[in-house]
């Protein structure tokens, strides 16, 4: 209901259509795409102070993923102070939404088929860090003989779903699989 100046209910503003595709997916900060988020170097300090899983080594700074900051797929600090990155970043989906390459609608549908492909993979290998550790292993177990057919099954998932991510997600330099 709009806002007549007599004190009534006030619409909510529409939110913009890159505000939605985000709102939609949250994979930059849940841990399905990246292991950690980088920090500038004054940054750290204030991150930690803000319950941010800060990590220092070689002379860098990040935080950890997934961030404890997000609920569902929507930041519960967005109004208030966020390291650089959970402002700046954008994934190839959300720029290619803005170069005006792919509709809203679309875009939406790209991130309900990333998480149609992470729910056939087991729940505690729905992370980038699992989803390696896994495919690493099996490899290994592969290049033995000793893959069963069941991790053979998981393991394709987990390619195909890496792909998918690498593919929509991801920028080239940050890809996970080789081309």
């Amino acid at each position: 209901m709009a806002d007549d100046g007599a004190g009534g209910d006030t619409a909510p503003p529409p939110i913009d259509d890159a505000s939605r595709l985000c709102l939609s997916c949250g994979m930059c900060c849940d841990s399905t795409l990246f292991f950690f988020a980088g920090l500038k170097p004054r940054e750290a300090a204030r991150a930690a102070k803000n319950d941010f899983d800060v990590v220092e080594e070689d002379g860098k700074a990040r935080f950890n993923q997934p961030c404890h900051h997000l609920d569902g797929a929507a930041c519960t600090i967005y109004s208030q102070w966020r390291p650089h990155v959970c402002g700046d970043f954008r994934c190839t989906l959300l720029i290619k939404l803005g170069k005006g390459d792919i509709a809203v609608s679309d875009a939406v549908t790209v991130v309900a088929k990333a998480r149609s492909l992470l729910s056939l993979l087991p729940e505690d290998l729905r992370t980038l860090r699992a989803m390696r550790s896994f495919a690493d292993a099996a490899q290994g177990r592969m290049r033995e003989g000793a893959l069963s057919p069941e991790d053979a099954g998981t393991m394709a998932r987990a390619v195909i779903t890496l792909r998918f991510l690498d593919d929509n997600f991801r920028k080239d330099g940050k890809k996970i699989l080789s081309a």
